[in-house]
């Protein structure tokens, strides 16, 4: 005899049977063929989200099975597929069948470290993160980091036309420069990266909006790239008085509004 709770009563499933049967009548008169003998209520209803966000994604040009793939792998692969085509603008080639976009990101990312001390003339081992002075790996140079890539800038100010040495290669703006900490009305998720400029000292998003990032959050802001989505949020912090919020992997950085 089963103890209570070890496994469903005859009554229990006489019940799901039922309602799997009255699911796929349902789903049969919107056009859907489901053998309730085989599926119940929730996997109908994951079946038919599939085959519906499979219908929108071949009409942008995305062929998958809805009998295989779940939304959310679909997702996902989409994202891949996206990220291995900006990669490959940039000179990288990567199989998203193979590779993630996250794992491309990490991957370009060493590829640039590697190219970066190539021309100084020293070699970047991506497995240990480390600068050497040649391949054989003797001599580390981990000190030289600072004195070659370290450099000071002044904010650049929009407005006026001065060339500034050293500055970031900034986007023609189509927006007003406003104050530091200014009022920005558009917070809540729904935004992405449209520019990642200066290796993560600025963000601009896809609504012009361009933020100005904490100096301590650059090593995170540097890997957002383009068409990541962004959550906007206050932050309690005076000088940076907002969170841009990484949704795809949770990364958060202080920041504040410059233009808009």
């Amino acid at each position: 005899m089963l103890a209570l709770g070890c496994g469903p009563s005859s009554e229990h499933c006489t019940n799901v049977q039922k309602r799997a049967i009255q699911c796929a009548e349902n789903w049969k008169r919107q056009g859907y063929n489901f053998d309730p003998n085989s599926m119940t209520c929730c996997q109908m209803f994951d079946r038919v989200q599939a085959i519906r966000r499979a219908v929108c994604w071949e009409e942008k040009g995305y062929i998958f099975d809805p009998n295989s793939m779940s939304v959310e792998e679909m997702d996902k692969k989409v994202k891949d597929i996206d990220r291995a085509r900006y990669w490959k603008d940039k000179g990288y080639d990567f199989d998203p069948n193979l590779v993630t976009a996250q794992e491309m990101d990490k991957r370009a990312k060493e590829l640039d470290e590697a190219k970066h001390w190539e021309k100084l003339g020293y070699y970047y081992d991506p497995n240990s993160q480390k600068v050497f002075l040649s391949k054989d790996k003797r001599t580390e140079l981990s000190s030289l980091a600072g004195i070659h890539t370290g450099s000071t800038y002044t904010i650049p100010n929009f407005r006026t036309s001065t060339t500034y040495q050293n500055a970031p290669n900034l986007p023609r703006m189509r927006t007003n420069p406003v104050s530091n900490g200014s009022f920005y009305p558009n917070t809540g998720g729904g935004h992405w990266v449209s520019r990642n400029i200066d290796s993560g000292r600025f963000i601009q998003l896809e609504d012009d909006s361009l933020w100005q990032v904490e100096p301590l959050d650059h090593t995170t802001s540097w890997l957002w790239l383009y068409l990541t989505d962004v959550s906007v949020t206050e932050s309690q912090d005076v000088f940076y008085p907002y969170l841009l919020v990484n949704t795809e992997d949770g990364e958060v950085v202080k920041a504040k509004l410059i233009a808009r």
